[in-house]
């Protein structure tokens, strides 16, 4: 594995913050081609963008945090500023709701705004993993039984959490099943009748992935023989399910009127403004008879 990329003086490029940075850069262009085609505010990608990259760190260690405190107990300031230990799905949920709150504040339709969030989500996730990959971070797997080829078992001894064994390449399944799911949001994502439909799909394959791929990894169990990750996965797949199923009921949205709010709105006012314009200065709008 490579940890660090290369070294020059004090600076390190390590493969994991390279994997993070390019799956920020192809979420950022992906947001962008979705807001453009929906006739929103492209701007607003950079705002996603920003919000999910601090709170996404933020939430992916503090949920780590949670789910080893005694590796936090016994050196604090060792787990805070590791390269290893970060949780995907604290990350994804805290910058989840910052990006909701800062969607209020542009009033920037939520549902439609998540849809449009979903390919970046799903090919992210992958460089996600392909980070923990070559960087050895200590997400593989439990010792490989199976009798498996390489690369879908093997060793991590030159990684941040380095092992000789033969373990599950957990991170690498993963990489696959975010290529193949990215690859069906992008053909679905001009498919789907209306918002957030093309999300609830994605977060409905990604977390029976998760729920399926942490049968054999290395997480401690938090209740019912089942990891954290395990358990967030459940609530996703029935929050999910629920979802797809009221929403199938629904009449579709016409491609028309899928425009967001803020759109309309900056139409309605565009229309009051030059209305106000034609009829001059309050007070003078009808001319003296001659």
């Amino acid at each position: 594995m490579i940890p660090t990329l290369f070294e020059l003086g004090p600076f390190k490029l390590h493969s994991y913050g390279l994997c993070l940075a390019l799956g920020l850069i192809f979420g950022h262009w992906l947001l962008t081609l979705e807001l453009r085609r929906k006739k929103q505010p492209e701007a607003f990608a950079g705002t996603v963008i920003l919000l999910a990259a601090v709170f996404g760190i933020i939430g992916s260690r503090l949920f780590d945090i949670l789910e080893h405190p005694e590796a936090f107990s016994a050196n604090p300031l060792k787990t805070l500023f590791s390269g290893a230990g970060l949780t995907w799905y604290g990350g994804f949920l805290m910058a989840t709701a910052a990006i909701w709150i800062a969607a209020r504040i542009k009033k920037i339709p939520w549902w439609s705004l998540i849809d449009s969030c979903t390919p970046g989500l799903a090919i992210g996730y992958g460089f996600g993993r392909l980070g923990c990959f070559l960087s050895g971070d200590g997400c593989y797997g439990t010792p490989c039984n199976a009798g498996l080829p390489f690369p879908l078992c093997m060793s991590f001894p030159n990684g941040i959490v380095p092992t000789t064994e033969v373990v599950y390449n957990t991170p690498l399944w993963e990489i696959g099943g975010a290529i193949l799911t990215f690859a069906f949001i992008w053909w679905a994502r001009t498919r789907v009748s209306r918002p957030p439909l093309l999300f609830l799909q994605w977060i409905v394959i990604h977390a029976v992935l998760r729920l399926l791929v942490e049968f054999v990894r290395r997480n401690p169990e938090l209740a019912f023989g089942l990891s954290q990750a395990q358990v967030i996965s459940l609530g996703l797949i029935v929050v999910g399910v629920v979802g797809l199923l009221v929403l199938r009921g629904r009449p579709p949205v016409p491609a028309a009127t899928a425009g967001t709010a803020t759109t309309a709105a900056a139409g309605a006012t565009t229309a009051r403004d030059g209305t106000a314009a034609a009829r001059g200065p309050k007070g003078k709008g009808k001319g003296k008879r001659r």
